[in-house]
């Protein structure tokens, strides 16, 4: 006759768990408590009852009206300009095949594994207010100031971003 042994419980092992506690006690640190007072701030008002008046006054203001038909804005054109430059830059590389194309094609690549904060850094240095085309432009006409005053205006981030982002669009094709 055979034996039945009662099974005992395997015991907690807790120490898995402890690899887990240095990084949610650095997270919960610099993310969470933050993060958490900045949710207090917006929620109390300035009499200081919990409410949503906050976000409404953010909201009704100009500022925030102006900003989101900004960013509107920026997300309609930078993509569509995108979609139009790369789609008719790449349809000319891989239909008209002409001496060069192939060194335009390592371009695009190198574009594309450039970091963009050294696209936006090559902007600055062309077209910025003491950058090489201001520049130039001010030395041969004796402008007093830059004559060319757009890289920090709406059509100056579209044009950046579309310079970012039209690689990754041509690539595909």
């Amino acid at each position: 006759m055979s034996l039945i042994l009662p099974l005992e419980k395997p015991a907690l092992n807790l120490r898995p768990l402890l690899w887990l506690l240095l990084p949610l006690l650095v997270l919960a640190t610099l993310f969470f408590w933050p993060l958490s007072l900045i949710v207090e701030q917006a929620l109390r008002g300035a009499n200081g009852e919990i409410g949503l008046e906050t976000f409404r006054q953010v909201v009704d203001s100009k500022r925030f009206v102006g900003a989101l038909l900004n960013t509107l804005q920026i997300a309609f054109f930078a993509p569509a300009g995108c979609l139009l430059l790369g789609s008719v830059m790449s349809l000319i590389l891989v239909v008209i095949p002409f001496p060069g194309s192939e060194l335009i094609g390592r371009v695009v690549d190198t574009f594309i594994a450039l970091p963009t904060f050294l696209i936006t850094l090559a902007f600055t240095f062309i077209y910025g207010s003491a950058g090489l085309l201001n520049g130039t432009l001010m030395s041969l006409f004796a402008f007093e100031l830059p004559p060319v005053d757009f890289l920090y205006s709406m059509q100056g981030v579209i044009l950046a971003e579309i310079t970012v982002f039209t690689p990754l669009v041509m690539r595909p094709l």
